[in-house]
Order: structure tokens, then sequence, then C-alpha cells
């Protein structure tokens, strides 16, 4: 069963996608996603440009596992395009979680992973712009949300 936290945003700020959207949809995915969170905002990108969060991946007990987390995005830049930017970050997202699930063997010396959830918009068209992290350092900390499934 996932977990969602939930911290409150500042007037006029909105999370990509809500949770509602993340939950109907984590229920049709065959993946243990153990966290999900939703907090902090954002920092300003330049324009056209859009970042939601990330996911990171690792291989726990021999199953892979999941933690995403979103912040928030300020609701001028999302307003007319929320359906659309939900759509293409859970495909994004899905993409990345089976093939972790279906062309990389579970194996304890992979190391954890982060895909950025960027996304370059122009003329209300999205395209991903999502990317992998993959040194041991992460750019975003995330604690121990995998030693609890």
């Amino acid at each position: 069963m996932t977990r969602f936290v939930i911290r409150k945003l500042p007037p006029r700020w909105r999370f990509v996608p809500p949770k509602r959207r993340v939950r109907d949809w984590l229920a049709q995915l065959d993946a243990d996603v153990r966290l999900v969170e939703y907090e902090g905002t954002g920092r300003r990108s330049a324009d056209g440009w859009v970042s939601i969060g990330f996911l990171e991946s690792r291989v726990v007990d021999g199953h892979w596992c999941f933690y995403l987390r979103f912040w928030g995005i300020q609701e001028e830049r999302v307003k007319p395009l929320l359906e659309e930017l939900s759509e293409v970050a859970l495909g994004a997202i899905a993409r990345y979680i089976h093939d972790c699930l279906n062309r990389q063997a579970p194996a304890e010396t992979i190391k954890p992973v982060q895909l950025r959830l960027s996304f370059h918009v122009e003329d209300r068209i999205i395209r991903s712009a999502c990317r992998v992290k993959r040194n041991a350092r992460h750019p975003f900390p995330t604690g121990d949300w995998w030693q609890k499934p």
C-alpha cells in the first residue's frame, strides 16, 4: 500500500499531477511505490520549462521499489495544461518503472537512481525532458523511505 504525505502549498501554487489522479493511476500500476510525497515548491525555471519533481528507484530485498516526490508549481504556468501535463508526467513515470521491472533483474548491486521530471512546453505542446541522475550523490535527498514497505 502506497503511503501519501502532503504538505500545504502557498496560495496560487498547485501540485501536478493531483493526488487523486496518482492514487487511481497507482491502483493500475503493478509496482511497489512505497511513498508519494507532495512537498515544497519548485524553483522558477526558464520560460517553457516545467519541473514537477522526481522519481527514485532502488532494489530492496531483491525487488524494485519506488519513491515519488512532487513539488508545487505556480498555478498560472499550468492551469491551461493541467490534464495534458499530468498525462505526460504519468506516462514518463510509467515507462521508467516498466523499464526497471522488465529490463533489469533486481540486484542489490544496482545503485539508487533518480529520474528528474522535467518537461518542455511550447505552443501548448508538452515534451518530456526527463533525465536520469545515475551517480551516488543525489541532488534531492530522500531519507530512508524504502525501509518500510
